[in-house]
């Protein structure tokens, strides 16, 4: 029979790895959480108290403190790994686990090494200039075959496009497609549960697995034009021409606005002097409201990305209104 005092200290000892490697990941992130500064302090002063109460820590504690050991190993292929999961570990990793302690300017690997895989490795990376230089010319190449005797599809359905239709398009995309419920996927057959782990992975959960990584913020181009064929050839088969053009040109430039306001949320959490959007609207009349919502922006993200329900919660990246709508806005 084993001893239960020395049982009780190996747990102890796990436990205190792992919650080690919290506090690395808390510290190396600490620039981007800066607006929900005063409850990464209380939960630190929490993981030491718990480490303190001795044989108190247990299994519901740990998992309360979002730590486990399950993890993308950096040095190997991440879409190798995500094909070789079912969609039950793969859900693991993507939502609960805390990701590896890699610093900003370390991506996670996704190809096998090798010549020709480094030369595809480059297209998984998305700087922020392409949103400019890929899709802004699209939008309007579209906006321009729609005739001036059109007004409504020229002007009105863009609006429509970007401000209501967009925002609900990247709430059920974000909620149902890339966070999808693993009951969903674990009715399909292994092969195809690899193949939305891969797709997932690609187009988002890299990014939840390092999300300081700069590289990878914006959706990569490779991925979401497969995503826009999936969108704007129904527009044209189901519409006419000058609408379906109207409504895409909207489509675009919520989603040109919605990924620059993601990567801006990562790279831009905050200044030295406690302005979060710096002199870019310092001089404007209505800055302070400016700050106040950026800053909600900023809680409600980093809740999504590091609370303990977190990846429940927050879908709605730029427009939170859409969480309230459908009753995943942050819960205190």
């Amino acid at each position: 029979m084993q001893d239960p005092e020395k049982t009780t200290a190996i747990g102890l000892d796990q436990v205190r790895i792992q919650v080690n490697a919290a506090l690395t990941v808390i510290e190396r992130e600490e620039r981007y959480l800066r607006a929900t500064r005063p409850s990464i302090t209380a939960n630190r002063h929490r993981i030491t108290m718990k480490i303190s109460d001795g044989p108190r820590v247990h299994a519901r504690e740990r998992e309360q403190l979002h730590v486990t050991a399950a993890a993308f190993d950096p040095d190997e292929s991440a879409i190798v790994q995500a094909w070789s999961m079912s969609s039950k570990e793969f859900d693991t990793i993507k939502d609960k686990a805390i990701a590896p302690a890699l610093p900003a300017e370390k991506s996670l690997r996704l190809l096998p090494r090798g010549f020709i895989f480094d030369a595809f490795e480059e297209t998984t990376y998305a700087p922020w200039w392409l949103l400019f230089c890929a899709w802004l010319p699209g939008a309007w190449f579209m906006w321009r075959t729609i005739p001036d005797t059109k007004p409504a599809a020229a002007y009105g359905l863009p609006l429509i496009g970007a401000f209501l239709i967009w925002p609900l398009l990247e709430y059920a995309l974000h909620r149902w497609v890339f966070h999808m419920p693993v009951a969903w996927a674990q009715r399909w057959p292994r092969w195809v549960q690899g193949i939305v782990n891969v797709t997932r992975l690609l187009a988002h959960t890299v990014h939840h697995a390092h999300p300081m990584d700069h590289k990878r913020i914006i959706t990569p181009l490779p991925m979401s034009l497969l995503l826009s064929f999936a969108v704007f050839p129904p527009l044209f088969a189901l519409m006419r021409p000058h609408n379906a053009a109207g409504l895409s040109t909207g489509l675009i430039l919520g989603y040109v606005q919605y990924d620059l306001t993601h990567y801006l949320l990562h790279c831009h959490g905050g200044g030295s002097n406690g302005d979060t959007l710096g002199w870019f609207v310092a001089w404007l009349p209505f800055a302070s409201r400016l700050r106040q919502w950026w800053a909600e922006l900023q809680r409600t993200h980093a809740n999504h990305h590091y609370a303990t329900h977190g990846a429940s919660q927050s879908f709605g990246v730029a427009h939170p209104w859409t969480d309230e709508l459908f009753g995943t806005e942050p819960r205190a």
